[in-house]
């Protein structure tokens, strides 16, 4: 099908600008716009994200768009109810619908993965309609706490590695952080409880053991509607750092994640799933497969390397949106990709510069361009500013191509860590006596 006539509405919150000019080589027309630059007094920062690409327009008044966008993209989070009135008012849409709610709340994720078991919390599975699912995969201890106080006591009792988390909307109070001794993290309760000041004592957190894993490995698709798409992917990460890849067909994915994959298509059918979605699966020594988090959103990685592995991203993004199966042509099978990150990030503008010739390979993030200077821009105190990526018939093509484009690549204090291959090559040889070959 051609899309080059028709209009694209790209609705994002600076994550996935590097997506929005991709998919603009596509499209005939597309518009750029960031919900969050609304505020009683606006500020500039959010409002020149986007600015200054060739291939997109930002804008800024949205529903004067709406009416004339052929289909309109949800990359992040958060929007599933303006995702379901606007399919309601008959426009394609791309997004996580509903399935957000499986990566958003990991209360609700974790008592879904053991629903079958009688253990479950109920409550919350009925809160979300979900309390007709009979699930058993295996799942972490996790003890869930409300209250500043409540935590610092558990906090006290434990023994052992956890991993602190928080859940629903509060994302952006604490990321997940490992809990190795009451003493040693007492640094970061002092942040948490400054963050969330007032909230503390209402606050909802969870405690999750650590998994005495063998290796982790995940798949990566197009979810539409409780159906995983022809291709996925099958990779490996350094967490935070770099990640390498392969296309498999579906019918060629490793049944230790088939299992997972199987188990959880009649949710993603049920909440109306039509977009990315990624996993990370920890797997035990006796082989089982521990589902400890579901991306229903464009992910990093491996949303940074998708748009070039995959020829036609634009025209895959329109055929999910309409409830069928994307073609997802590609020359390469193998892709990889190394993070970017910069302390100067954090309360700066980062100039960055590059070969015209390696541009396809650089994507960043919340960046903009003034006159012929690209910059990243300073967001929720982020470090990362997007990342590098490679692609090669085999693994070892993939890397290298990945890290002869990161040494082309300039930003003001970037740095990287290319040695994160040497630990992505150890854990795919681990992954080989469960089946998951790469």
């Amino acid at each position: 099908m051609r899309i080059d006539d028709k209009k694209a509405l790209f609705i994002d919150y600076g994550y996935s600008t590097y997506l929005c000019d991709r998919i603009a080589r596509e499209y005939g027309k597309v518009w750029y716009y960031r919900p969050d630059w609304k505020s009683f007094f606006p500020t500039g920062d959010k409002q020149i994200t986007g600015t200054g690409f060739k291939n997109f327009e930002c804008i800024y008044d949205v529903h004067k768009y709406i009416p004339k966008a052929d289909i309109i993209i949800f990359p992040a989070l958060y929007d599933a109810d303006w995702q379901e009135a606007l399919v309601n008012e008959g426009h394609l849409v791309f997004g996580s619908r509903w399935s957000q709610w499986t990566e958003i709340d990991k209360w609700l994720f974790y008592n879904l993965l053991m629903s079958e078991t009688g253990k479950a919390d109920q409550d919350i599975l009925k809160k979300y309609g979900l309390n007709k699912f009979k699930l058993n995969l295996p799942v972490a201890e996790t003890i869930r706490l409300i209250g500043f106080d409540n935590l610092e006591e558990m906090l006290q009792e434990l023994k052992g590695e956890w991993y602190l988390k928080t859940t629903t909307r509060k994302r952006g109070d604490i990321e997940t952080r490992k809990f190795v001794g009451f003493k040693k993290f007492r640094t970061i309760l002092r942040e948490l409880a400054y963050n969330t000041e007032y909230q503390a004592d209402t606050t909802e957190y969870l405690l999750t053991k650590k998994i005495n894993s063998k290796c982790e490995s995940g798949y990566d698709e197009y979810q539409i509607d409780g159906q995983s798409s022809p291709y996925l992917t099958i990779g490996n990460e350094a967490k935070d750092e770099g990640y390498v890849c392969k296309v498999v067909k579906l019918e060629e994915l490793p049944s230790i994640l088939n299992k997972v994959r199987e188990a959880m298509a009649p949710v993603y059918e049920f909440l109306g799933q039509r977009g990315k979605h990624s996993t990370e699966i920890r797997i035990t020594t006796n082989g089982d497969p521990y589902f400890i988090d579901d991306t229903q959103r464009e992910p990093s990685p491996p949303g940074e390397l998708w748009s070039e592995l995959f020829t036609f991203p634009g025209e895959d993004i329109w055929d999910v949106a309409s409830g069928k199966l994307p073609k997802m042509k590609h020359e390469k099978k193998y892709a990889a990709q190394i993070m970017l990150h910069s302390d100067w990030l954090v309360k700066n503008w980062v100039p960055v510069s590059y070969p015209k010739g390696i541009s396809q390979f650089v994507k960043l993030r919340n960046n903009c361009f003034i006159g012929k200077d690209e910059y990243c821009l300073p967001f929720d105190e982020e470090k990362t500013l997007g990342a590098i990526i490679g692609l090669g018939d085999t693994k070892e093509e993939a890397i290298e191509e990945c890290k002869s484009n990161v040494e082309e690549f300039w930003g003001e204090q970037v740095h990287y860590k290319i040695e994160a291959f040497d630990e992505i090559l150890e854990a795919i040889k681990c992954g080989t006596q469960f089946g998951i070959t790469l």
